[in-house]
Order: C-alpha cells, then structure tokens, then sequence
C-alpha cells in the first residue's frame, strides 16, 4: 500500500508537469525590432556583393491615400510608390492612417522595393518606426548625379547616377581606370545608402554616408574615401 501511494503521487506529479503549457511571448510583437548595425560587415571596395536582410531597408515620407490605395511619397527620391496591399504590415499602417486626424501623415518604415506587373516598382513595408505629421525636406533628395574629382585630375573622374527608380550607374573615367556599372541601391538609414552591384572593383563601395545638410556623398574604397558632390 505505501509503494502504491508513493507510486501514485509520482504519476500525478509527472502528468502536471507534461501538462503545462507553454506561453510564447514572441507573438506578443509580431514585428521585433531590427539590429541596429545595419551596415555591411565589409566597407572597401573590391568585394563583390554583399547581403542585406531585405526587410531592413528603410524609408520615409508622407503617406497618402489614392484610390482606396496607400501610396508613400518617398522624401529621398522625391515620388511617389505603391504600397503593396497584400503583404507585410499593410493592414497596419491603413488602419493607423485612417485613425489620425494630422495632414500630412510622415511614416518612417523598413521594408523593400518589389516589382509589380508592368516593371513598375511598389514597396513591401516590414517594420513600422513611427507616424507623425510631418512633411519632406527636398535637402533628402539623394536621386541626381554625383560627381567627384578625389581620385583624379578631370572634374569627371567619378560620376554616380542615382535614379528615382533604385537604380544606379557608376562611370569611372580616370587616367588609369575607365569602367561602368550598374546596380541598385536603397537606404539604411537617413544618413547611410547601400550600393547593390556585382562587379568587383576598387574604386567604389557598398555603402556610403549621405551628409543632406551639405549635400555630399562620402564612399570609402581601397583607395581611399571619395567625396561625391550633386551636380
């Protein structure tokens, strides 16, 4: 009789502790903030491409309703883009714009530029950073042409053409250097642009730092940091 008290009490404690559940604290926050550090792990030139989370691109701008429709004009290149109505936190940022009476709505967000049928681009929003009443500064302009003389003896030696359709191309034309390349690029932050491209070279970088106050671009190579100003 005492084995089978002792037995008994031992079942019951095992059957407790199979049966308790687990609570998950991570749906609490469906959208985790990202790693602050989101520049690349490499900073010269000469390496090939480098991978960066999608999601963790950021843009900012005033959120606008068209048709029924969230577009965001976009404070960097100055236009506007759809907001893709079937994917990430969409549903989020509709009901939160809907719920504030300030014009204009100024969103800061991370997320990623996708193509829609027909070659145009829409933004797939990931992450929401905050929404307030505020409005573009043209001074965040970063779309145009760069141009720097750093490592040369012309004006032109380096030209970086950065479209308001995410891409870009990067003329070199230097005594001992001419080449071409194209890529494309977005930002990592207010101050800090990602330069996606494949060719390996020496004389541009994956990132660079964008100073809007005084308009310049600074990339760091190995051969040294360039200074590109807007034409």
């Amino acid at each position: 009789m005492k084995y089978f008290l002792i037995l008994s009490t031992f079942l019951l404690m095992l059957s407790c502790s199979t049966g308790k559940k687990t609570v998950d604290n991570t749906s609490a926050n469906p959208y985790p903030t990202p790693p602050e550090n989101l520049t690349p792990q490499y900073r010269g030139g000469g390496i090939g491409p480098v991978n960066i989370t999608a999601s963790n691109f950021f843009f900012k701008g005033e959120l606008r309703q068209t048709d029924g429709k969230l577009t965001l004009f976009d404070c960097f290149t100055a236009t506007t883009i759809p907001i893709d109505n079937k994917s990430g936190i969409y549903s989020e940022l509709f009901s939160k714009f809907q719920s504030m009476y300030a014009a204009p709505v100024f969103v800061a967000m991370r997320g990623f530029i996708s193509q829609m049928q027909g070659s145009k681009n829409q933004l797939v929003a990931s992450y929401l950073i905050n929404m307030h009443e505020a409005t573009c500064n043209s001074d965040e302009i970063i779309t145009g042409n760069w141009i720097s003389n750093s490592m040369g003896t012309s004006p032109d030696g380096i030209i970086v053409m950065i479209n308001n359709d995410f891409t870009f191309i990067l003329n070199v034309n230097l005594p001992e250097k001419k080449l071409s390349i194209k890529g494309t690029w977005a930002m990592l932050s207010d101050s800090s642009i990602f330069f996606s491209y494949q060719q390996v070279t020496q004389y541009f970088s994956h990132t660079g730092t964008f100073d809007a106050a005084k308009s310049t671009i600074i990339v760091p190579t190995d051969k040294g940091a360039i200074s590109l100003k807007k034409l």
